[in-house]
């Protein structure tokens, strides 16, 4: 029995449709293959969910048609020019990239981590993209900025918490409070006694122009990278 994968034609492409590394389909996340022209040759179920569409409408085309990624400033970010691959072309490492993909009620932000691997079925390297939903995340960020603007001193604009003259001990503190340590473990690490902890506190909020410690740390969240 022929064991090679089928070949479905589409307009003028000839498409490997069947090498899949076992490894890919064990994850419990979208994910697509494309080979080095481009063209879609795999796609999974949750890929399908993601965009919407079934993947015998997706492989055989070309992935920026296929995903239209988009970038926050509602850009192009999935293009003939994509700048993943042409990191992958010039051979430095590939970082994840987020980018807004569906349209409408469909449309979500996701993390994609694109990882080069060579094909027996497709001349030269494919590219496998496993996606993350960023969608949570964003949420988040949302509701940080909604918290953030209850009180006027934090609706002074992008300014960031450098510009607010905290101290190093004030900066720290903050960091640590962002990783949700309590003042009771923030002393500890940093050999301090609780009640010098909260008077940094209080001077952090007052400095900050906010009423409790989570809008600070709202504040902090949206303006440090």
């Amino acid at each position: 029995m022929d064991s090679r994968p089928a070949k479905i034609a589409t307009g003028d492409y000839q498409v490997a449709r069947g090498w899949v590394p076992p490894w890919v389909e064990a994850l419990a996340m979208p994910v697509w293959i494309s080979g080095n022209n481009r063209i879609i040759t795999y796609l999974n179920g949750r890929a399908e969910e993601l965009l919407g569409r079934s993947s015998d409408r997706c492989i055989g085309k070309p992935c920026y048609q296929v995903i239209r990624g988009k970038t926050g400033k509602g850009e192009k970010f999935c293009s003939e020019q994509c700048p993943a691959v042409r990191q992958l072309y010039r051979q430095n490492e590939i970082e994840p990239f987020r980018i807004r993909v569906g349209v409408g009620r469909r449309a979500r932000w996701v993390q994609v981590v694109m990882i080069a691997a060579e094909s027996p079925d497709l001349t030269g390297v494919c590219m496998i993209h496993c996606v993350i939903d960023d969608e949570k995340e964003q949420r988040l960020k949302s509701y940080l900025a909604r918290v953030m603007t209850r009180t006027p001193g934090a609706r002074l604009g992008k300014r960031e918490v450098t510009s607010f003259r905290l101290t190093r001990r004030e900066k720290e503190i903050l960091s640590l409070l962002s990783r949700d340590a309590s003042l009771y473990e923030i002393a500890d690490k940093l050999h301090l006694s609780y009640t010098t902890v909260r008077n940094h506190v209080q001077h952090i909020l007052r400095k900050l122009g906010v009423h409790s410690i989570m809008e600070a740390v709202a504040f902090y969240l949206l303006t440090t990278d």
